[in-house]
């Protein structure tokens, strides 16, 4: 299977000039490791945790979208007193999604890797709203169920 040379990636990022961003970002397709697999992510849940990243202390009644498709964004204020309470995170680009399922597209050197093309994954760690995405330590998901179950079902999906 071919890659394409980019990926979709989702950042909140908060701006010195006291405004909150979300956006699709497109970064180069990344070769994968030995031990690394590539995963085109389908499916990822919005937790509470993920809340804290994607919009801090915004004021989201006050959101606005601007663009289209992959130039879309989504910009919020941030009140001063929450801009203090996110100080160590300014013009720091954080990536979005704490687990995800996809099938593996692409894989490094290794066997175990290798044994995973074409297999639907669960990941955990971080970055799982891009729709592509490396990864070192995926979990089988159950052939029963479908990916959105499988993300309604993290735990149970492990196997």
């Amino acid at each position: 299977m071919s890659l394409p040379d980019t990926y979709l990636k989702m950042i909140s990022t908060v701006g010195e000039d006291g405004m909150l961003r979300l956006e699709l970002v497109e970064r180069p397709m990344p070769d994968p490791k030995p031990g690394q697999i590539i995963v085109r992510v389908e499916a990822t849940p919005i937790n509470p945790s993920d809340h804290g990243v994607m919009f801090g202390w915004a004021d989201m009644g006050k959101a606005e979208t601007s663009g289209a498709g992959i130039g879309a964004a989504l910009s919020a204020p941030v009140s001063p007193s929450g801009m203090k309470a996110m100080k160590a995170r300014i013009n720091q680009s954080l990536p979005l999604g704490n687990e995800g399922a996809g099938t593996v597209v692409a894989a490094g050197e290794g066997e175990y890797a290798q044994s995973l093309v074409g297999k639907v994954v669960a990941v955990m760690g971080g970055a799982c709203m891009p729709n592509t995405a490396p990864w070192t330590r995926p979990w089988r998901c159950r052939s029963t169920m479908g990916i959105r179950q499988e993300m309604a079902h993290p735990v149970s999906s492990i196997r």
